[in-house]
């Protein structure tokens, strides 16, 4: 079954892929729209299906018990130039739900660029305690750092201390968001587990980049681009840095994103 979501200090490296598939692709020899829904994983029945004009919502097989996957596929019947530009917008999706805060991280961004992201008086207190485990899912050197800063905050006051934590989960985002610019998925340090082996978001990441078919099938320079990142994106390839935070099964969960878009 799918491992439980964890939250508060959570990064999340998410790839949502969209084909747009009836405009004029930059291959030799264009696939025919059939051809790629069956490497999506569509069977005939929900391809008859599609094209009588109705989503369809199919089966996608899970490379782990860590992964929850679904896919969804529907026709648009508006320019290929409005659905490309939607995907470009710099706010959350309209299907991402709970999002209470949201932001772009740039080359130059500080804590600042965090300053939305809040934790609740009691978030703050399990952080300042948080140790191994899958509550916070921190590096075993972030845990080191929390329980220094700890030791500087005898003498505060509760709310001052309220505020301190805050500033240092802010800054606990950034460092992780600033390692991944830099160094790509190897910067993602394992996440520090009670009794069973560390959880190594890098290497699932890495996993799923070798799982798609379709971007090494269709898409092999942006596929690339993927797995070497930070080296130089493809021609004609843009990204960003977006975070939110939103309510997760009743606690709140800070994601940093990596979006990289290509007509």
């Amino acid at each position: 079954m799918p491992r439980k979501l964890n939250h508060a200090v959570s990064v999340a490296g998410l790839l949502s892929i969209n084909f747009i598939l009836l405009g004029n692709p930059a291959f030799a020899e264009p696939p025919e729209v059939e051809e790629v829904l069956r490497v999506l994983g569509m069977d005939k029945g929900q391809i008859a299906e599609l094209a009588q004009g109705q989503p369809v919502a199919y089966a996608l097989s899970e490379g782990s018990a860590d992964e929850l996957a679904v896919g969804l596929v529907w026709y648009l019947a508006v320019s290929l130039d409005k659905v490309a530009g939607q995907l470009r917008l710099e706010d959350p999706d309209p299907l991402d739900v709970d999002v209470t805060a949201h932001g772009i991280l740039t080359e130059h961004s500080g804590a600042s660029s965090l300053a939305l992201v809040a934790l609740s008086k009691e978030e703050a207190e399990a952080l300042l305690d948080a140790g191994p485990g899958d509550e916070f899912n921190l590096s075993a050197h972030e845990i080191d750092k929390l329980k220094t800063f700890k030791q500087t905050l005898k003498w505060t006051s509760h709310r001052a201390i309220e505020d301190a934590v805050g500033e240092h989960f802010r800054e606990i985002l950034l460092q992780r968001y600033e390692a991944y610019r830099h160094e790509g998925t190897n910067a993602i340090a394992p996440y520090a587990r009670k009794e069973s082996t560390d959880s190594k978001p890098s290497l699932e990441l890495r996993q799923a980049a070798n799982a798609s078919s379709i971007l090494s099938r269709y898409f092999p320079a942006l596929h690339k681009a993927w797995l070497d990142y930070p080296k130089a994106l493809p021609p004609g390839a843009s990204e960003v840095f977006p975070w939110v935070e939103k309510n997760v099964e009743g606690r709140p969960a800070a994601i940093l994103r990596h979006r990289i878009n290509m007509d």
